[in-house]
């Protein structure tokens, strides 16, 4: 099994399709130019999401690696950890304020993968940060 691509995004939508401005989802995150984060997006009108991008990746970005999967999965790991950091140092209480104002908070791990199995391991320390503040977690195959 070998991963060809992936990206791990927080995600937030609006139930009722209005654009979600920055003020509302990026601003209240606190997010600072030192943060691990490759991509940020508001703004982009209706029906569109924000997010705040952690992770992308494509396979050929480890060509140069003797074990591409085993650099992959480290990469992960550490992305993994970073984000549960990140998160804790998020009151629970801004995320209550999202899902107040009719948001939809979603931690999207996705990958696509050239077979029919993924093995992942999420560590319990992300697993915790997303369930105090009711974020979700999806993960996505080939989509």
């Amino acid at each position: 099994m070998a991963i060809l691509n992936g990206n791990v995004s927080l995600i937030c939508s609006r139930k009722d399709g209005e654009n979600i401005p920055y003020s509302q989802f990026l601003e209240p995150l606190g997010i600072e130019p030192t943060d691990e984060i490759s991509e940020t997006v508001s703004d982009k009108g209706k029906w569109a999401s924000s997010f705040v991008t952690f992770l992308e990746f494509d396979r050929s970005n480890f060509k140069n690696c003797e074990y591409p999967d085993e650099e992959i999965a480290t990469t992960l790991e550490k992305t993994f950890f970073y984000i549960s950091q990140w998160l804790g140092k998020r009151s629970p209480n801004i995320f209550a304020k999202f899902r107040g104002s009719g948001f939809k908070i979603t931690l999207l791990v996705s990958f696509w993968i050239d077979q029919d199995q993924l093995d992942l391991d999420v560590p319990s320390s992300l697993l915790l940060q997303c369930g105090q503040r009711e974020i979700k977690l999806q993960i996505i195959s080939n989509d």
